[in-house]
């Protein structure tokens, strides 16, 4: 803004470090999003190896008390 008298309003100016900082920030937001999709992920599999390793464990158990 300038004014009549030619003054202007005091605006602060951002360095290169203001802008470095910012972007770090915004890699590390990145990365923990990544690394908490990545252990989602992880955890899902898991969820899955273990409901068909219970499955397979109950088949096994309903054959077993049916010959019995």
């Amino acid at each position: 803004f300038q004014a009549e008298d030619g003054i202007r309003d005091l605006v602060r100016s951002r360095g290169l470090g203001d802008v470095y900082k910012r972007q770090v920030l915004r890699l590390q937001k990145l990365q923990m999003k990544l690394l908490n999709l990545s252990v989602i992920s992880i955890l899902e599999v898991e969820l899955e190896s273990v409901l068909l390793l219970e499955h397979q464990l109950e088949s096994q158990f309903l054959t077993s008390t049916e010959e019995t």
